[in-house]
């Protein structure tokens, strides 16, 4: 074997060494980057308690569940509503007033 073929197998060595070092280092990165979101996202208590303000003597009409979404269809003395309320972090998202369109 020449020196120059023996350069050239050392060059070889070299980049398949660097390549594989190179793949566990993004395999590691990869599991890490894992890991950490599973870890990041905690689960929602199973008995979670959201509470809704409204005005006294409102009545619920009805409630619709669409994945996280939670519509509820209120009856108040200032007239009809629809909330929609993220269920899994208990905060309201919209309000919606319902008004009687003046007759014509």
């Amino acid at each position: 074997m020449t020196e120059a073929d023996r350069r050239q197998v050392r060059i070889l060595t070299a980049v398949v060494v660097g390549l594989g070092v190179l793949l566990l280092v993004g395999l590691a990165v990869l599991l890490a980057v894992v890991i950490m979101r599973a870890a990041g996202k905690p689960a929602a208590p199973a008995a979670a308690e959201m509470t809704l303000p409204v005005p006294r003597g409102t009545v619920v009409e009805g409630m619709t569940l669409d994945g996280n979404m939670l519509a509820v269809r209120l009856l108040h003395p200032a007239g009809r509503e629809i909330v929609v309320l993220d269920a899994r972090k208990g905060r309201v998202l919209r309000r919606l007033r319902l008004v009687e369109q003046a007759a014509q």
